[in-house]
């Protein structure tokens, strides 16, 4: 692709690039549960995704998905999304804080935090090593590759979506 239709990729087009992937492909739902540490058999069930849950005093998670185990027990993976903005105060703990809530809430039996943010910025971001599990989106970009197989074009397009961020954060945050 020469031009991208975005002037910019905002940490949304990516929440939603990736919301989209785990609602309607199974391929990628599968690789991603496996990226994050939770096995990859067929036993685990995909329960849903969400973008933007805010709980009332820790703040918002940009992604909550769920996966139900074997045994029916829900796993949550709340996930935290950098293209290239400054982590805030405090956001891996409330991040695991939102975790914990849930559990006692009885949303979910477990759970496991995730930061999703370019290679450069999880190598070079203290922060990103507080959280439970890193993808970078050099791998997602990968995993969008090989999920999208029958689908070239749509695969292209997503790629170029994730290379346009990681460019964008290799040249840094501005406001």
């Amino acid at each position: 692709m020469d031009l991208m239709p975005v002037e910019a990729v905002l940490e949304r087009d990516i929440d939603l690039l990736i919301l989209e992937e785990l609602w309607a492909n199974e391929d990628f739902r599968t690789k991603f549960r496996s990226l994050i540490g939770l096995p990859s058999g067929q036993d685990w069930k995909f329960k849903g995704a969400w973008h933007s849950v805010c709980h009332p005093t820790l703040g918002e998670s940009d992604l909550v998905v769920e996966f139900s185990d074997p045994e029916g027990s829900l796993h949550a993976v709340l996930i935290e999304n950098k293209v290239d903005a400054i982590p805030q105060p405090n956001q891996a703990n409330r991040y695991r804080k939102r975790g914990e809530v849930g559990m006692d809430e009885g949303l979910w039996q477990r759970f496991t935090t995730c930061i999703l943010a370019p290679e450069y910025y999880l190598r070079n971001n203290s922060d990103a090593g507080l959280y439970d599990t890193k993808v970078s989106y050099e791998t997602l970009s990968e995993l969008v590759g090989t999920s999208l197989k029958g689908f070239p074009e749509r695969a292209r397009f997503r790629q170029e979506l994730l290379k346009q961020a990681i460019n964008q954060n290799r040249r840094g945050y501005s406001p």
